[in-house]
């Protein structure tokens, strides 16, 4: 077995997923939820409901001090989106604050964006 085989097999082995979901009501523009993870984000994918109104997405990560350290915008609605092998790894100590953050208010029901998170 090559050098590089055996890498990917232990990378692959240390890899975790962890699923949040950020619900967002009607009238609101705005949701946040929290994660504990020691480690990097290393892709995600994020879907987005079919909101009453045409809205787009922005996802921000924070970490434990308050500092944005990932930010995506203009994420379409009704939509699974993946983003893999981020360029720069996202750093994770602690815990960890995913904002969603909608263009608009969603209208009648709101609803929920899945994060699926990949991490080592």
């Amino acid at each position: 077995m090559s050098l590089s085989r055996l890498v990917e097999l232990i990378e692959n082995r240390l890899m975790t997923k962890k699923t949040v979901s950020v619900t967002i009501g009607a009238a609101a523009t705005e949701g946040t939820v929290t994660f504990e993870h020691r480690g990097v984000i290393f892709a995600y994918q994020i879907v987005t409901p079919n909101y009453t109104n045409a809205v787009t997405t922005t996802i921000t990560i924070t970490d434990p001090d308050g500092y944005e350290v990932y930010s995506l915008a203009a994420i379409a609605e009704n939509l699974t989106t993946f983003v893999n092998e981020l360029s720069n790894k996202v750093p994770c100590d602690g815990i960890m604050t995913i904002t969603i953050t909608l263009s608009g208010v969603p209208g009648t029901g709101g609803g929920d964006t899945t994060v699926k998170l990949h991490l080592r």
